[in-house]
């Protein structure tokens, strides 16, 4: 973790919540803001883990980011904070927007992109709350991103000698998640959910597309392996990080592939956002199974684009 100047007057105070894909979108977004109004960016790497139902933590330390810690007093961690912070949201709520200095993500059915936080210049703190799921709010500082948003963490022996294998082939990843939202064991949000169509449409789509494609699937649930193991094409399924601690691991191989087909998972996401080859191709699914309506750069195809087969490979 990087150290910023403690004596800056304009501080962006970000809270950091969910798991690794969405804490990058909350990172992002705030970094982005702290350079364009040249403030100091904070983060509350605490609060928001501490009633989480998936008993998620603060993930980002295996990058190369840049930011100061915040205080007790910034993150509102006194026994009067929740109060406190729920006050000024509802101040903020009905304040103009350009004398905000709490602003919440506008949540209806749907996310979208709020442009006005591009033109906000803080004159003190500024407290930013929300998921934030779309690069507009980051696109100008993209170079600055793929910098940061390296791994400094040591990988392991087996994930090294995998990323060899990838690197030395016409890879493309495979993000395998069929279910979203599982809390306590009780499935959410079931009209997100993927069936297995999407992804053997899109391998047969990559395959017709690409010169001698090796897929590389990555997945939370390994066992969903065997959806795949009739279809005539070199795959290579990835499971040895287990477990939130080593998902770094994953997202590194993850970032290594020359092409992607995504989930409707912001962990799959990050690693094709900054990918910066020109020749990739990127498939995601329609845009109606993300939460955010602004998530998909322009360049980047969907599962139910004229290019892609209607009808799945017949296993």
């Amino acid at each position: 973790m990087g150290k910023l100047g403690k004596n800056t007057v304009k501080k962006v105070i970000a809270r950091i919540f969910g798991g690794l894909g969405n804490q990058l979108f909350i990172y992002a977004t705030a970094r982005a803001l702290a350079h364009r109004t040249g403030a100091e960016l904070v983060l509350d790497t605490q609060t928001g883990f501490r009633y989480d139902a998936y008993q998620r933590k603060f993930a980002l330390n295996c990058f190369h980011i840049q930011f100061r810690e915040a205080t007790p007093i910034e993150r509102f961690d006194s026994p009067a904070g929740r109060i406190i912070r729920n006050l000024l949201r509802r101040i903020n709520k009905y304040l103009p927007f350009r004398y905000k200095f709490y602003l919440v993500e506008k949540v209806k059915d749907k996310r979208w992109f709020m442009p006005e936080i591009l033109t906000i210049h803080p004159s003190g703190l500024i407290w930013i709350e929300g998921f934030w799921q779309s690069p507009r709010y980051f696109d100008d500082i993209r170079k600055q991103l793929v910098k940061e948003l390296t791994i400094q963490t040591p990988l392991s022996l087996e994930t090294r000698n995998l990323a060899t294998l990838i690197q030395s082939s016409n890879s493309v990843c495979v993000h395998l998640r069929l279910v979203r939202h599982i809390v306590n064991g009780e499935e959410r949000r079931a009209d997100r959910n993927l069936d297995i169509n999407h992804f053997l449409r899109c391998i047969a789509y990559m395959a017709q597309n690409l010169r001698d494609p090796k897929f590389f699937c990555f997945s939370d649930s390994p066992e969903n392996a065997v959806l795949f193991r009739d279809i005539p094409h070199n795959i290579t399924f990835v499971t040895h990080n287990t477990g939130d601690d080593r998902a770094f691991e994953d997202f590194y191989l993850m970032s290594l592939c020359r092409h992607f087909i995504l989930s409707n998972s912001t962990f799959c996401w990050w690693p094709a956002w900054l990918n910066d080859l020109p020749d990739s191709i990127i498939i995601s699914p329609p845009l109606h199974f993300w939460d955010n309506t602004d998530i998909l750069p322009t360049h980047w195809i969907t599962s139910d684009s004229s290019g892609c087969p209607r009808e799945a490979y017949i296993l």
